[in-house]
C-alpha cells in the first residue's frame, strides 16, 4: 500500500531532534548574508506539496512556507497552540464532528484570502493524494460561515488535533492549487512566514520573507537559504568557516563534534530525540515469521554497547526496547530492557527449527546505517545469527522489504505527530503488514479517549503487547548533532527535529 511506501521513506532519513535553543556568547555585527539564513541540510526535498511529501527531509522546508490550523508545544508535542485556528473542540455526545474556528485577517502568498474553504480544498486534497492515511476518519467537511468548518468523522478519533498540527494540518493556496495542478509540489504557496523563491535541484531551495504573514513578530529573518550538502564533513567545515549559519549534522560522527570544542564562533550540541534506530523485519515469511525467532534477535543485541559506539557515552536516552523514550509519557515503567543474553537467544532459535543457527541478508542504506549493522553482526554472532549486510539506495532496501526480497532493513523510527499515529502506522489496520491480536482495539480505545491520563493505562498494554510479540527490534534512540553560528540567537528546536524560526535571529 501506498501509506508505507510512503512512512518507510520517512523513516529511513532517520530524522532526530529535541528541544533547545542557541542564544549563548553572540557575537556583534551586521547581520551575515543580507539577513538571509543559511541552512544546510543534507537531504533535498521530494516534493513542497504537504500530502504529496514522503522524505522526512521535506519538513525542513514546509514548515517554513505553511502554517498549520494548530501548533504543538515544542517541548511535549501536544497539540496546545492556535495556529490558523484560534480554537476548537469537539461538538455532540458522540464526538462525532470537530469543528475548527479560523483566524481572521490571513492571506495567502499569492494575495488568496484564508477561509473555511480554502482549509476544506486543502484538506481533500491532502486526502486524494492517498499517500497518508491520517485523515481516513474525516469523512467530509462542512462550511459553517468564512471562519468556521466542521470535520465530520466516521468514528471518534482524539489524536486529530495533534495530526493537524503535522503536515496533514499545513494549508495550502486554493488560487495556487487550482493554478499549477501536479506540480504545486515545484510551486508551493502557503500562509506561512516565508514564501517560495526558487529551487536549484540538488543545490539549494531558496525562500523570502512573506511581509504580508499575520504574525510580524514572528519573522525576523529576511529569508532562508536551504543549503543541500549531503556529505557531512563538508557540512561541518561549511558552519566552521561561516559560509552556512546552520547545520544539521544527522550523518555525523558525534565524535568529530569535538573539533568545534572551544570554537569562538561556533555553538554545537548533541540533542536527544524520539527518533529510533530499528531493524524493521519481515514477519510474513521465515525465519521473522516465528514468534520464537524475533524474540531470540531482541536477546542478541547489546543496545547499551551499540548506542555508546554509535552515539557516544551518554548520549541519547539508553537502550530502546520499546517504541517511545522511557522518560516519554506514553512509555511504561515496567518493561526493561531484554538485555545482552547470546546463550538464551540461541536456546530460542533452537526451539524454532534453528539449531545450527539462521543466515539472514539485512539491508542498509548509508554509512551510518552500515555501522550499526555491522555492530549488530558482531554482537548476534554467538547466538547463531549470521547478518549478511548488503548496502543499497534507500529505495531498493524499502522495495525489497516491501515485496519479502529481503528479510531485514536497518531504518529509523520518526514519530510523526503523536504516539497513537506512531503505532497506527506501522502496526494498524491500514497496514500492509501482518496483524497482531489485539493492537487494532487497543488503537480503536486510544482513539475514543481524550486525556494523557486514560489514554496512558491503553499504552501500557500496547507496549507490553508489542514486547512480547516484537514485531521489528528496536535497538538504540538516535540523537541529532548540530552546529550554528554565534551569531545566531534563539533557534529552537521540537521533539521531532525541526528548527523554529519564530524567535530566532542575528544578534
Amino acid at each position: 500500500m501506498q501509506w508505507r511506501k510512503s512512512y518507510l521513506a520517512l523513516a529511513a532519513v532517520l530524522l532526530a531532534a529535541a528541544c533547545g535553543n542557541g542564544n549563548n556568547n553572540q557575537s556583534n555585527g551586521p547581520p551575515p548574508h543580507g539577513n538571509v539564513l543559511f541552512y544546510a541540510t543534507p537531504g533535498e526535498a521530494g516534493s513542497l506539496d504537504p500530502g504529496a511529501s514522503i522524505s522526512g527531509f521535506d519538513q525542513y522546508y514546509t514548515d517554513a512556507i505553511y502554517d498549520t490550523l494548530i501548533v504543538s508545544d515544542p517541548k511535549t508535542m501536544e497539540p496546545t497552540k492556535p495556529g490558523l485556528a484560534t480554537s476548537w473542540e469537539f461538538t455532540g455526545a458522540d464526538k462525532l464532528t470537530f469543528r475548527l474556528h479560523l483566524r481572521h485577517g490571513v492571506t495567502f502568498q499569492d494575495g488568496t484570502p484564508f477561509n473555511a474553504d480554502a482549509v476544506k480544498v486543502s484538506l481533500d486534497h491532502y486526502k486524494s493524494l492517498g499517500n497518508w492515511f491520517d485523515l481516513v476518519p474525516v469523512k467530509s467537511e462542512t462550511v459553517v460561515d468564512d471562519s468556521t468548518i466542521d470535520l465530520n468523522l466516521t468514528q471518534q478519533y482524539s489524536p486529530l488535533p495533534a495530526i493537524l498540527s503535522f503536515r496533514a494540518g499545513q494549508i495550502i493556496s486554493p488560487t495556487a492549487l487550482q493554478k499549477y495542478g501536479k506540480d504545486f509540489g515545484k510551486n508551493p504557496v502557503g500562509a506561512g512566514p516565508f514564501a517560495f523563491k526558487s529551487w536549484t535541484a540538488g543545490s539549494e531551495v531558496v525562500l523570502t520573507k512573506y511581509n504580508g504573514y499575520w504574525n510580524k513578530a514572528a519573522t525576523k529573518f529576511s529569508g532562508i537559504d536551504y543549503k543541500i550538502i549531503v556529505d557531512p564533513s563538508a557540512m561541518l567545515n561549511a558552519v566552521t568557516a561561516g559560509q552556512v549559519d546552520f547545520a544539521e549534522l544527522l550523518n555525523l560522527p558525534v565524535r568529530n563534534l569535538a573539533a568545534l570544542k572551544g570554537s569562538s564562533k561556533v555553538n554545537s550540541q548533541v540533542l536527544s530525540t524520539l527518533s529510533l534506530g530499528i531493524v524493521t523485519t519481515v514477519n510474513t515469511m521465515p525465519p521473522f515469521n516465528n514468534q520464537l525467532v524475533r524474540q531470540a534477535a531482541q536477546l542478541a543485541i547489546d543496545r547499551k554497547a551499540l548506542g555508546d559506539a554509535l552515539n557516544g557515552p551518554g548520549n541519547g536516552q539508553g537502550p530502546a526496547y520499546q517504541y517511545v523514550p522511557p522518560n516519554y509519557w506514553a512509555a511504561s515503567k515496567s518493561l526493561k530492557d531484554w538485555g545482552y543474553h547470546p546463550d538464551q537467544a540461541k536456546q530460542l532459535l533452537k526451539q524454532a527449527g534453528y539449531a545450527n543457527g539462521v543466515t539472514v541478508q539485512i539491508c542498509t542504506f548509508s554509512d551510518s546505517t552500515t555501522q550499526a549493522a555491522t555492530i549488530e553482526k558482531q554482537q548476534m554472532a554467538p547466538a547463531g545469527f549470521n547478518l549478511e549486510i548488503s548496502q543499497e539506495p534507500v529505495n531498493s532496501c524499502v522495495s525489497k522489504l516491501q515485496t519479502g526480497g529481503i528479510p531485514m532493513v536497518q531504518i529509523g523510527w520518526f514519530f510523526l505527530a503523536s504516539p497513537f499515529q506512531g503505532y497506527q502506522t506501522m502496526f494498524g489496520a491500514q497496514g500492509s503488514g501482518p496483524r497482531y491480536a489485539g493492537v487494532d482495539d487497543l488503537l480503536t480505545k486510544i482513539a475514543a479517549t481524550y486525556t494523557q491520563s486514560d489514554q496512558k493505562p491503553l499504552y501500557d498494554q500496547m507496549n507490553e503487547l508489542l514486547y512480547q510479540t516484537a514485531p521489528s527490534i528496536p535497538t538504540y534512540w538516535l540523537v541529532n548533532p548540530i552546529a550554528w553560528s554565534k551569531r545566531v540567537q534563539n533557534l529552537t528546536f521540537d521533539i521531532n527535529g525541526i528548527v523554529r524560526f519564530n524567535q530566532a535571529s542575528f544578534n
